[in-house]
């Protein structure tokens, strides 16, 4: 079985990387590695990240290190954002869709879904996909997708609700209300 499994949260070293989001990351990993023939892993990454890793051989060597099992890697870097530089960009365009909200923003550009096209030229048998903050590309695309995997570790309408209510407050604050329905649910 040929796995794609597509993050934005690149590992790097056990001792870099070794919150609860890693060790989560890893597990699925080491279910990946029992079932799995061939992976190949998409990370959209900070340009620095990309820049620092130097070759994708060595993100694919640190990364089949960390996981033990052969992975080959692709990194895309995510979008910068320009910041909204009008109201309805920074409230109103965000309240309308998840693709507008900081941070799946950042993976929701042209060329994310083209990097995630291109892995899908594999013909993967399954995707894993690591947190909703991934899945803009595969939402944006019109390519057909084998079955997926999606971890979601967090309800992120239930955090971002709770991040609302989390001290300081500020007069503007009411204002990202209108966000909340975007990663709700149907």
């Amino acid at each position: 079985m040929h796995v794609l499994v597509v993050s934005c949260s690149w590992p790097g070293s056990a001792a870099e990387s070794s919150h609860g989001l890693f060790r989560r990351f890893d597990m699925m990993a080491a279910g990946v590695r029992e079932v799995a023939s061939r992976v190949d892993a998409l990370f959209f990454v900070a340009p620095e990240l990309i820049e620092s890793m130097g070759t994708v051989s060595l993100a694919s060597e640190r990364l089949s290190q960390r996981w033990q099992m052969e992975v080959r890697v692709r990194l895309c870097p995510r979008r910068i954002v320009p910041t909204a530089q009008s109201v309805f960009g920074a409230y109103g365009a965000p309240a309308l869709s998840i693709m507008a909200q900081t941070p799946y923003d950042e993976t929701a550009g042209v060329q994310q879904r083209h990097a995630l096209e291109d892995a899908l030229l594999a013909q993967p048998d399954a995707l894993l996909v690591h947190r909703l903050r991934s899945m803009p590309p595969l939402l944006n695309t019109r390519q057909p997708m084998p079955p997926i995997a999606f971890d979601l570790d967090d309800l992120e309408h239930v955090s971002y609700a709770r991040s609302l209510e989390q001290p300081p407050h500020w007069r503007g604050q009411r204002l990202l209300k209108p966000r909340l329905p975007a990663p709700r649910p149907g």
